[in-house]
């Protein structure tokens, strides 16, 4: 097994990449949360859990930078 050295949060990681990410979850299956702008997401799944890999937004890019 490789050993891996666990890293702290980028600094704006909450902001950048947390927060817009649980907004789309969100739009994902169909709930109305309060967003202030950007790209809305139409429903693709009931469940959480149902939400096909290709439906999410690929918001992590925004700290691959820390993930190097």
């Amino acid at each position: 097994m490789i050993p891996v050295i666990k890293k702290d949060e980028p600094a704006s990681f909450e902001q950048k990449i947390r927060e817009p990410g649980k907004l789309a979850i969100a739009e994902l299956v169909g709930e109305k949360p309060k967003r202030k702008s950007g790209k809305r997401f139409q429903k693709k799944a009931d469940r959480r859990e149902d939400i096909p890999a290709n439906a999410f937004p690929p918001y992590w890019r925004e700290c691959i930078h820390a993930l190097k």
